[in-house]
């Protein structure tokens, strides 16, 4: 079976048995700064999440004027 073919099976499978209309995204993706990205994306190496999350807040805590 050719990629294309694999790639719009996926696809027509995902869109058969997810609930897409509803999906959401997490507050991982709600950041108002590229400095922020660029914390999150580093530090979520080999890191959990939460961890992430601390570091970016003590971040801006140390940022706040």
């Amino acid at each position: 079976m050719p990629l294309e073919s694999e790639a719009i099976a996926v696809a027509r499978y995902a869109a058969s048995k997810l609930d897409l209309k509803s999906a959401t995204l997490g507050d991982e993706y709600r950041y108002m700064s590229l400095p922020l990205c660029v914390i999150d994306a580093v530090f979520s190496i080999n890191n959990k999440y939460k961890a992430v999350q601390n570091v970016v807040a003590r971040y801006c805590a140390s940022t706040r004027t």
